[in-house]
């Protein structure tokens, strides 16, 4: 029999399980995003062939969630306009926890897509592990919560 004066912990253990639970879920996206997102990992396959912002190239130091080091890629079509990426853009970072291509921790992809979501740049997130596993995706709050400072109201940074 349990002891009464542990119900209310183990009620906040089952709260604080389910919240963690739904919190990694919800990064995730829906089953839409996520299909999505499946898709958007095929488009970037080779993206180490296309071009960097003309300001930024190769790798170099990197800022918030991406790593210590980063490295940039942008689709044909972001860098033919890289002041403000049209919609069908993607940008690919690379994201490694040194200053080399051994130590490549994740890519985190942007793609603008249009009507997606208007109020956040109509921008699509994603973050997938070396190997493709999706670890978010969608109208990711992180994501853009900080591109929302971005200069340009383009919601990237890396052409300010």
């Amino acid at each position: 029999m349990q002891n009464p004066s542990n119900r209310p912990l183990l009620v906040l253990v089952g709260a604080c399980a389910t919240v963690a639970l739904l919190a990694a879920c919800a990064s995730l996206g829906s089953p839409k995003d996520q299909q999505s997102a499946s898709l958007l990992w095929q488009k970037i396959d080779g993206h180490r062939q296309w071009g960097f912002f003309d300001s930024h190239v190769g790798i170099e130091d990197g800022h918030g969630p991406h790593g210590k080091f980063v490295a940039t890629f942008l689709s044909a079509s972001a860098h033919a306009n890289q002041a403000k990426p049209p919609f069908g853009s993607i940008l690919v970072k690379e994201n490694y926890t040194k200053n080399d291509a051994s130590a490549l921790d994740s890519f985190t992809v942007m793609q603008r897509i249009e009507g997606y979501d208007p109020e956040n740049g109509d921008w699509f997130w994603a973050r997938f592990t070396p190997a493709g596993k999706l670890t978010h995706s969608g109208k990711v709050a992180m994501c853009f919560d900080c591109h929302f400072d971005a200069d340009g109201d383009d919601f990237v940074f890396l052409n300010d």
